[in-house]
């Protein structure tokens, strides 16, 4: 990482750092880890990238700069002297959150009010990219520490595992950039078999199917950055993704979830590289003689009672064993549950989904 340039924290879920540094390092992306993420070089050629491949991320920030925020006034007036009018359309609306307490200040209304009021107090003058339709709202995120406010922009324009292709969803669905970070952490690649049992509404399918296409993250390949006069005069050259056309099966028993993966892989232009059929995995055959089976089944919470997991993993179990040259990446909400699943399986991802502690088990292929 150079010293010159501005910082962009890449963001993901807690504990899946180490498959989104790996999926930086096959960027070609440099990045230093911190706690929920890493830290790049917030060049227009890194964001780029970022936009092409990086599927496992939640939310990238740049770093605007450091502000003494002893008081409101001395808070006020460091937001005012950041470069907003380098990020921001003067009619945009402006959501101001706060974390971490101050010395002098902690986090309430009236702290991010005056945040919010120094940014407009920044903004006033001439207009500049003020043209067109106005974007929607910006995030800023103010982090207190001690006597000092950092203060972060919104470079991704919004949550990024909201790709645009999946307004239709199925019970407990599972979060886009958690399906990527369970396929990076599975060393999955667009030339290996893909099937997924439980498919739900196509979240691993449709995921897998993207990068195997060469599509970039999100269905525009646009991120609020690439509108910040901050970057305006930068040249982007195209980024190349590695692609493949290993098939890529998905099945569920519900005829709903289904037609909904169906009209999802559609949305995400890869209709024809997804096939999806309804089908119960204890009859499924697989479709090769090796490959990645991947699954997000119903557990605790999600759909089934905790007392019905027992009978539900060694069903799993008996089904399993046809899919003995496979590699197998399962997600359960217990680690010890996969004793019960079978052998061979080591914990590879520890986090939190829609609040509930999971875990990811990857086994590798067995000689039958």
């Amino acid at each position: 990482m150079s010293d010159g340039a501005r910082t962009a924290r890449v963001s993901c879920l807690k504990g899946l750092e180490e498959p989104l540094g790996a999926e930086l390092d096959a960027l070609g992306v440099a990045h230093r880890p911190v706690p929920g993420g890493v830290l790049v070089d917030a060049t227009a050629g890194v964001l780029a990238r970022l936009d092409a491949g990086c599927f496992c991320a939640d939310r990238v920030q740049i770093k605007l700069g450091r502000v003494k925020a002893a008081s409101m006034e001395s808070l006020a007036s460091g937001v005012r002297s950041l470069p907003w009018k380098q990020v921001l359309d003067p009619r945009q609306d402006v959501r101001v959150v706060l974390r971490g307490n101050g010395a002098a200040l902690r986090r309430g209304g009236a702290v991010g009010k005056k945040v919010e009021l120094g940014i407009r107090d920044a903004m006033r003058g001439p207009r500049g990219m003020a043209s067109g339709r106005p974007p929607g709202p910006h995030e800023v995120l103010v982090e207190l520490e001690g006597s000092h406010a950092v203060v972060w922009a919104d470079a991704s324009g919004g949550p990024l595992h909201k790709r645009g292709w999946r307004p239709e969803t199925v019970k407990a669905p599972l979060r886009e950039t958690v399906a990527a970070a369970v396929l990076r952490a599975a060393d999955w690649s667009p030339d290996e078999p893909l099937v997924d049992p439980m498919c739900g509404a196509g979240t691993f399918g449709i995921e897998a199917a993207r990068r195997a296409a060469g599509l970039p993250v999100s269905l525009d390949g646009s991120t609020a950055w690439r509108r910040w006069p901050m970057y305006a005069s930068a040249k982007v050259k195209g980024v190349a993704m590695p692609t493949g056309k290993a098939p890529i099966l998905v099945y569920d028993r519900d005829p709903g979830a289904v037609k909904a993966a169906i009209r999802n892989a559609r949305r995400g232009e890869v209709g024809a590289r997804v096939r999806v059929e309804q089908g119960h995995f204890a009859e499924l055959v697989p479709p090769g003689d090796r490959g990645l089976l991947v699954a997000n089944p119903p557990w605790g919470r999600r759909i089934a009672s905790r007392e019905a997991m027992p009978k539900m993993v060694a069903a799993w179990r008996r089904a399993l064993a046809a899919w003995d040259g496979w590699r197998i990446a399962w997600i359960l909400p217990d680690p010890a549950l996969f004793g019960s699943l079978g052998p061979g399986f080591r914990v590879v991802l520890r986090f939190r989904h829609g609040g509930v502690p999971v875990a990811v088990g990857l086994r590798d292929a067995r000689v039958r």
